[in-house]
């Protein structure tokens, strides 16, 4: 019993650890979530039509290189923006560092900082 008490808690532990990740950086690429999800445009061919989307309140994402997973970005601090060169740098490359947040099936992450990628 003392055992199963034990496995329950860590994994308890380990879920609430995982929920406010920090992450090392995520690399992938930034996309405007409504073209990504509605058409599936992405790239620099589309990074003008992103920025202007992003521009007009359409909420960004980076598209993980390695999984194609999305994460929404938010900003590091509530009330805040996300760092203009972030939004001009839409269509392109990038490694993101802050904390992921699962929440309802969505995967968020905020920025903390980031840099151009190859």
């Amino acid at each position: 019993m003392r055992r199963m008490t034990g496995a329950v808690c860590l994994l308890a532990l380990l879920t609430v650890a995982h929920r406010g990740a920090q992450s090392n950086g995520i690399s992938g690429e930034l996309v405007d979530t409504y073209c990504y999800a509605k058409i599936g445009v992405r790239a620099a061919p589309h990074a003008a039509c992103a920025l202007k989307c992003v521009r007009a309140g359409i909420p960004p994402a980076l598209l993980e290189a390695n999984t194609r997973r999305v994460y929404v970005l938010l900003p590091s601090a509530d009330a805040s923006a996300l760092p203009p060169a972030l939004i001009a740098a839409m269509g392109k490359k990038v490694e993101i560092s802050g904390d992921v947040i699962a929440k309802g099936g969505t995967s968020f992450l905020t920025v903390r900082s980031f840099r151009l990628r190859g």
